[in-house]
């Protein structure tokens, strides 16, 4: 449905030996990926009832390697066997991002690539072999989505961070190399896209999207009201280019935010977009009555499991979140599970404007995972040693604001049910 239908023609068509792209919106690497187990189908003859079954198997071995290589980040940054086990827990028994790896999109391929990064700046030595491993995966996750390219140069340059006090000129040479393998990688994109467009890009859905998400006002993105497509066919007429319809767009949201106030306009965002972005009923939930297979109480079992561990999440997030940024001194002094707050700000913040689907929320689900993980262990550890003096009754009031934030949360993802609708 949706993008899929996109993904699907355009990995169609390069397999078929014709090289194009869907358009200047989407990064072309998701397309490249479908097209070889898609070739690979056209000619073996065991496929030709279920031509994008390999593909399928492909993104499942993916998510395979997404759960052995998030295991390995977990163990390697929580502290305590606790943490490890339902951070893994969480990240493995979530029926929603199970699913995900057989619909057509790049969600899935573009997780395992970045968690590829993650493991080898946490797990990995400076080394030219590894930096260049390291430029190869951020490059590879842009192609896959553009969301992330900030959070590609964050993660080349983290290494440089917090070695600051050590002065190793290791971790600049490796940051270095790994710059210039990423660049190499998307280079050719680029400059494909500056030929086609006028402007170098992997890609440039930013105008486009903050336009619907300025105008979709619905709490849900699985609504009879959907607005994508009427404004993406009024976005295409708009003009005969792309960077002349992006000025278009871009006056037209000066105009959305001066007719509405800036205040108004952020204070409207930030009502409904967290409702979208943080919603139980995924893609998953909402599909369920459409499988073949349906069946009533498997159902509203895998309804149970979905929205009991979505829960437990959010739960756990808020109070994980609270005790972290409580405990940062300073920013030289900021270890990994800091970086995955700042992750996770990236993503709320980039949100509160940019359209919202609830599969978006997969880019950075491995990191809420450990946070929330992060968060009940020590919402534990406080109800099983009383507090005896003045820090730890302040550790007490450090997880009462998270709990204060774990309901808010909690409302955000849940508020369908609390509301009767």
């Amino acid at each position: 449905m949706g993008d899929e239908h996109g993904y699907i023609w355009q990995a169609r068509e390069i397999a078929a030996g014709r090289l194009v792209g869907r358009g200047p919106l989407w990064p072309p690497g998701y397309g490249f990926f479908l097209a070889f187990p898609i070739f690979v189908s056209n000619n073996l003859d065991c496929f030709n009832q279920h031509p994008y079954l390999l593909a399928q198997l492909l993104q499942v071995l993916l998510w395979i390697a997404c759960g052995l290589i998030f295991s390995s980040i977990a163990n390697e940054t929580l502290s305590s066997c606790r943490s490890r086990l339902m951070a893994i827990g969480l990240f493995l028994m979530y029926p929603t991002t199970i699913a995900y790896s057989h619909y057509f999109w790049p969600e899935i391929p573009h997780l395992a690539f970045f968690l590829a990064a993650l493991w080898i700046v946490i797990k990995k030595p400076p080394t030219l072999v590894w930096s260049i491993c390291l430029g190869a995966s951020l490059a590879m996750t842009v192609l896959m989505k553009l969301v992330y390219l900030p959070i590609s140069f964050i993660l080349m340059l983290f290494p440089i961070v917090r070695s600051y006090k050590q002065r190793c000129i290791g971790h600049k040479v490796s940051a270095v190399f790994a710059f210039l393998t990423f660049f190499l990688l998307l280079a050719p994109v680029c400059y494909l896209n500056y030929h086609t467009h006028g402007k170098y890009m992997v890609a440039d859905s930013s105008v486009f999207n903050a336009w619907v998400g300025l105008n979709d006002k619905e709490l849900s993105d699985w609504n009879p009201n959907e607005i994508v497509g009427k404004e993406y066919n009024e976005f295409m007429r708009a003009a005969s280019s792309h960077n002349e319809r992006n000025n278009i767009y871009i006056d037209k949201i000066k105009l959305y935010i001066s007719e509405n106030g800036v205040m108004h306009t952020l204070y409207s965002q930030m009502s409904r977009q967290y409702y979208r972005l943080f919603n139980y009923r995924t893609y998953f939930i909402n599909l369920l009555p459409r499988y073949p297979f349906y069946n009533k109480y498997l159902h509203w079992a895998l309804r149970l499991v979905d929205g009991f561990i979505w829960a437990a999440i959010l739960f756990g997030l808020g109070i994980g979140f609270t005790v972290t940024i409580t405990k940062s001194k300073s920013l030289l002094s900021i270890t990994w599970i800091h970086l995955f707050v700042i992750i996770i700000i990236y993503n709320i913040v980039l949100y509160t404007v940019l359209h919202i689907k609830t599969r978006y929320i997969i880019a950075f689900f491995p990191m809420l995972c450990i946070i929330s993980a992060l968060g009940w262990e020590n919402l534990v550890i406080r109800i099983r040693q009383p507090w005896q003096n003045a820090a730890e009754c302040q550790s007490y009031g450090v997880i009462v604001v998270g709990m204060l934030i774990s309901f808010g949360l909690l409302y955000l993802g849940f508020h369908e049910i609390l509301i009767l609708n």
